[in-house]
């Protein structure tokens, strides 16, 4: 190699030294970033198992109480009543319920809740209504 290519050269072979661990720097970065995109994704897949769970809750909790209204001596308790044991069963929280008892078409609305989290708490609510419309 003659003079002048060594000094064209020697320049771009001392910038590439000077970025030694520079790829080690950007993996970590990814990685960094690659980790947040799955915790956010758990947490996210949580959110929505819990709200189909407590969805199911909410209807079974919804059922019993309208059977309760359309058979009083059957159950023995009010409707909202058991609504409230079935859902604290499943570890949510009743917020709140509306039994019909007088209409001509009986009715139970109630809505639930439960808090859910990998680190930030996020309330799931769901409502459910069973009974004649």
């Amino acid at each position: 190699m003659d003079s002048y290519h060594r000094q064209a050269v020697a320049p771009a072979l001392l910038q590439l030294r000077r970025e030694d661990g520079s790829i080690t720097v950007l993996a970590a970065l990814c990685l960094g970033a690659l980790t947040t995109l799955l915790v956010a994704l758990l947490a996210f897949i949580q959110v929505v198992n819990t709200k189909s769970r407590l969805q199911s809750v909410a209807d079974f909790a919804a059922i019993a109480a309208a059977q309760a209204q359309f058979e009083p001596y059957f159950m023995g308790e009010e409707p909202c009543t058991i609504a409230r044991r079935i859902v604290q069963a499943n570890h949510g929280e009743l917020v709140s319920c509306e039994a019909t008892n007088g209409a001509p078409r009986p009715s139970v609305s109630l809505s639930v809740q439960k808090k859910v989290g990998l680190g930030v708490v996020y309330t799931v609510t769901v409502q459910a209504r069973a009974g004649s419309s």
